[in-house]
């Protein structure tokens, strides 16, 4: 590859450098480096990363936000399980009365009955 090549001759040149007091040779790589294109490829590679890190910085906040979102739901539905559980009676009084309502809605009346009443012996 181009650019393997222009770096292994840069680096042969570095270990000129120490007999080059007059630094002609530091010259002359500086303009070697120039004219090989590497100083180009790294800023064009320095925006494809910046480019990167900035599409995976909006996916973080995306997600970051989808995920409060999800935990603020489940936070709401693990605190109805708590009361649920703090007082089981009152839930199973609520439901009776819930299947009573919808036996009365569809007029099944003798179930309506049943589950009505069982919702007021039940409620604590």
């Amino acid at each position: 590859m181009p650019l393997e090549r222009d770096v292994s001759r840069i680096l042969d040149q570095l270990g000129s450098l120490r007999d080059d007091p007059w630094g002609h040779q530091a010259t002359r790589m500086a303009n070697g480096i120039r004219e090989s294109g590497i100083v180009d490829e790294v800023g064009k590679l320095s925006e494809r990363v910046e480019s990167s890190l900035f599409s995976l910085a909006v996916t973080i906040g995306a997600a970051t936000q989808s995920l409060a979102a999800y935990l603020v739901t489940t936070n709401g539905l693990l605190s109805g399980i708590d009361v649920a559980l703090q007082n089981p009676q009152a839930m199973a009084a609520d439901e009776f009365y819930r299947r009573g309502v919808r036996a009365l809605a569809n007029t099944w009346l003798p179930e309506a009955v049943q589950e009505l009443s069982q919702s007021v012996t039940t409620t604590p």
